[in-house]
């Protein structure tokens, strides 16, 4: 491992025309992330890669002589992709392990991590991202870390680097980038709880991010030994502190929870910093359906932006346009299947639009709308209105169930396929 004074001075290993992976969530190196946008007309005709943020992406910035090819559409890049110069990539969140290593279809040269100070045994934990850092760490050519000392060193098998692993690192202090609670409405609420219905205790749960999840962590409480999946958010640190979640059924980590990104506040950061109760876990873990379906009642909460009469789901496309990603649900939702009393669970608000004037469960999806998760693989859906249970069930029995789930002032409507 070479030191490098600074974080401009770290990048320099670059080369232009270089495919450069960028960590996820929380896990961004902030420091080597602002030495990209100053620097960036000296440092060549680098190809970006990368997906879900919390910052504001200012790589995606016009100006920045970056091309930029991502899992997760967002819409800062539409100006780059008027240029021809952003790219997106329909995949599974599982997939990336194979498609941005060596051989893969977007093979990645370099990848910039960010890592805490080296612990006793000389490990650098990766802190608020493990799921595919610490993988393809392990394979991408070139690994520049930002040692950052604010970053949480957090216990895990997969969630650690060492200087073997590291090939230029840098020491620079900056804030972990925080993820803000989202604050939900009373129908979100309400969601939440007709969700926590069909949670079971003993369950492995996990929960995507927005105000539903957050919600749902919430009413929890009164629940008994479940076990937190692939995320953690703010509201998860109540649910394990009142012993309502313990992992204790866990079967590879007991009394652990299997996480690959931690996203939230300080206080956050604080409660895994050295929490043996928590484990970092990459995505060959926690987004391997195989390995889901060892964990006992599987449970995936995740949401979508529409619902058709035959169980498809779209989570990705509005207005005619991309706007989020597969992510990891088509991986969740097929872990659940798998797994002996596992539930897959799309919950969503029944309408849409400042005062509800459009209907999320819908006839069909408007022309050129992409199946994010096919009927097949659909089990639970959940509105404020109950639950739709369509595993195994008809297409006539999927439409009465779904048609029930809807907001009551589209439902003639739906039964008359006008939606």
């Amino acid at each position: 491992m070479k030191w490098a004074d600074t974080p401009e001075a770290a990048l320099r290993h670059l080369k232009p025309g270089m495919r450069v992976l960028l960590p996820p969530g929380c896990g961004e190196p902030r420091a080597l992330i602002r030495a990209l946008t100053e620097y960036g007309p000296s440092l060549g005709a680098l190809h970006l890669q990368g997906g879900y943020t919390v910052s504001d992406a200012p790589w995606l910035d016009a100006s920045l002589p970056y091309h930029w090819t991502t899992y997760h559409y967002t819409p800062k890049a539409k100006a780059l992709e008027a240029q021809g110069r952003a790219h997106f990539a329909p995949m599974r969140y599982f997939d990336m392990l194979r498609e941005f290593a060596p051989g893969g279809a977007q093979p990645s040269d370099a990848i910039l991590v960010q890592v805490s100070e080296p612990d006793e045994a000389g490990r650098y934990s990766l802190g608020a991202s493990s799921s595919y850092p610490y993988p393809l760490a392990k394979k991408i050519p070139l690994v520049i870390a930002q040692v950052n000392p604010l970053c949480p060193q957090v216990p895990g098998p997969e969630g650690f680097l060492t200087e073997a692993d590291i090939d230029v690192a840098v020491r620079a202090q900056s804030p972990v980038y925080e993820f803000s609670k989202a604050t939900g409405s009373d129908t979100e609420t309400a969601v939440s709880r007709e969700v926590a219905k069909l949670v079971e205790d003993g369950a492995t749960l996990q929960v995507g991010v927005g105000a539903i999840p957050e919600a749902l962590m919430s009413v929890l409480t009164g629940h008994r030994d479940l076990a937190l999946h692939s995320l953690l958010v703010d509201s998860s640190i109540e649910l394990i502190r009142s012993g309502a979640a313990n992992a204790r059924f866990n079967p590879a980590t007991p009394g652990r929870h299997e996480i690959g990104e931690i996203m939230g506040s300080k206080a956050l950061y604080d409660f895994v910093h050295r929490n043996e109760r928590i484990a970092l876990r990459s995505s060959e873990t926690v987004h391997n359906p195989a390995e889901m379906a060892r964990r006992p009642k599987f449970t995936a909460v995740n949401s979508a932006i529409q619902v058709d009469l035959t169980g498809q789901v779209n989570a990705e496309w509005l207005g005619g346009r991309q706007v989020s990603s597969v992510g990891g649900m088509f991986d969740f939702l097929t872990g659940a299947s798998l797994s002996a009393g596992g539930k897959g669970i799309i919950a969503l608000p029944s309408t849409a639009g400042k005062n509800g004037e459009t209907s999320r469960i819908v006839s069909r999806f408007p022309e050129g709308t992409p199946v994010t998760v096919p009927r097949y693989l659909t089990h639970f859906i959940v509105t404020e209105w109950g639950h739709a249970d369509l595993r195994g069930r008809t297409l006539d029995e999927r439409r009465r169930s779904l048609i029930a789930v809807a907001h009551p002032k589209f439902r003639e409507s739906l039964e008359r396929g006008e939606l």
